[in-house]
């Protein structure tokens, strides 16, 4: 009886290993410096266009990070360098755009809503 307790609870175990969920990797934010972080460089504005200066913000490590800006506000992306890094960003309208390694991308007067970024493993 014991014997089979012990099995029934082992069974329990592995089948809530494998149906829970994982939990999520986050990306840590880093002091920039590195060339083989990700660096994003963006600005925040409100509805009417108002924003702040532009700031960079980089990343090492694998994992999602959501884009922080001021409250109230949208970010923009105005540059990306992945560094060593394969990098899956997301815009605020859920499209997804990879780049891979070696990526170093200005989007000069066309600046893209960022809403997170993942950071994959190479």
């Amino acid at each position: 009886m014991k014997r089979a307790r012990l099995a029934g609870l082992g069974f329990v175990a592995m089948l809530a290993a494998l149906l829970l969920p994982a939990p999520t990797a986050s990306a840590a934010e880093v002091p920039c410096g590195d060339p083989l972080f990700v660096k994003v460089t963006w600005h925040s504005s409100n509805p009417s266009g108002h924003g702040r200066l532009r700031v960079e913000t980089c990343f090492a490590g694998r994992g999602v990070n959501w884009f922080r800006g001021q409250t109230s506000m949208t970010s923009w992306m105005d540059h990306i360098r992945t560094g060593n890094n394969d990098v899956q960003f997301v815009d605020c309208n859920g499209t997804t755009i990879d780049y891979p390694p070696g990526t170093d991308l200005s989007f000069g007067d066309n600046p893209r809503c960022i809403a997170w970024i993942n950071i994959r493993p190479f």
